[in-house]
């Protein structure tokens, strides 16, 4: 398994930002939906697998741990031949456990991973949804056996169980192996199924509520919504929510901040002007562009963001200056010629500086 550091290329030393920022990035670049690349299905699982660990404290600060005992110079285990005598005490130790306890093993239905895609806004506020699911059931026929009618199991006699064979006070049966401690031995197939389960997908709506503030390619985990187990005592897998995010015709995002270009005339920047840009909450919040600003001059906005686990983002907006094209005004034509005239008899210090500076270079 590659180092959880190295597949969001990020240093050790990483902020808790530095980790969410890498894995949209990445995340974005493999989702299967949207890349090329034949291994984005097993890169983009590595990915979300690394910044499960990462960006939760409590494992990470275990994963760091063992990392670094990985990377320690110095021996900490003991000699090879009493590592193996250990690890022959320890399988002969869990053989003598099986042997009175007998087996603990658990069947485990399989996990099912559906994709949801939700508009920005929904990301924004929150919100509950409905998926629809396909899975195979067990069949109520035969209890996901597989068989219609059993005879005794030979392993065992149809107890379930076999006898230890030491004798001791302690020593209790243990689960047959041959029948998983059913007593039973498989004969006729049941017609009603194919292997324990249905022969026809069962469909089902569950409800997804999304928290305010998920990113696009997180992943929500909903219990016990996979397919069945085969065995009647084991476990139902669960269902995992792949959500995507679409993109917004005004804001973008970047982390918890929402980023915002707004473009602005060549008078707007040289004489300023009152501005009310839009929010995700609605409203509009006024911005006093300075007189002699400049094309990308930043104004953040405090709590205007996406929610996080640290409360708002910020709201960031940027001037663009816009040139217009094809003027056809010849009023307007007239002006800016005359404008340029004027602009080489008032030329403003970092122009003539950059002019000086410029003036001895050639090709």
């Amino acid at each position: 398994m590659r180092d959880h550091y190295e597949v969001l290329e990020v240093s050790i030393s990483a902020s808790e930002e530095e980790i969410q920022k890498a894995y949209l990035k990445l995340a974005k670049k493999y989702h299967p939906d949207v890349s090329s690349d034949e291994q984005a299905s097993i890169k983009f699982k590595e990915i979300q697998n690394a910044y499960d660990t990462l960006s939760d404290p409590v494992k990470k600060s275990l994963y760091d741990l063992g990392r670094n005992k990985k990377s320690m110079h110095f021996r900490t285990r003991p000699p090879k031949s009493s590592r193996q005598s250990t690890s022959k005490a320890s399988q002969h130790f869990e053989d003598v456990m099986s042997e009175y306890f007998g087996s603990t093993s658990v069947f485990r239905g399989r996990n099912i991973q559906v994709r949801l895609e939700i508009s920005f806004e929904e990301a924004y506020s929150g919100c509950t949804r409905y998926v629809k699911i396909k899975k195979k059931s067990r069949c109520v026929a035969c209890d996901g056996s597989g068989f219609a009618s059993f005879a005794p199991c030979p392993n065992c006699g149809g107890s379930g169980n076999i006898r230890p064979a030491i004798d001791a006070p302690f020593m209790v049966a243990k689960q047959c192996p041959a029948c998983f401690g059913s007593g039973k031995a498989k004969t006729v197939a049941c017609k009603s199924c194919q292997n324990g389960f249905s022969n026809e997908m069962s469909e089902k709506g569950v409800e997804v509520k999304i928290p305010p503030g998920v990113a696009s390619g997180m992943q929500i985990r909903i219990l016990n919504e996979g397919e069945d187990s085969s065995k009647v005592t084991g476990k139902t897998g669960d269902l995992f929510v792949i959500v995507l995010v679409k993109d917004h015709v005004l804001f973008k995002r970047e982390l918890q901040n929402l980023l915002l270009d707004v473009p602005v005339s060549y008078t707007q920047l040289v004489l300023g002007d009152t501005l009310y840009v839009p929010t995700m909450s609605s409203e509009k919040y006024k911005i006093d562009i300075p007189k002699g600003c400049q094309s990308g001059t930043k104004f953040r906005i405090k709590n205007r963001g996406f929610p996080g686990p640290k409360g708002m983002g910020d709201l960031i907006v940027t001037l663009k200056l816009e040139t217009p094209k094809d003027i056809k005004d010849e009023d307007y034509n007239k002006l800016m010629l005359r404008l340029f005239e004027m602009e080489k008899k008032h030329v403003s210090a970092k122009r003539e500086e950059w002019t000086k500076k410029t003036s001895g270079s050639s090709k």
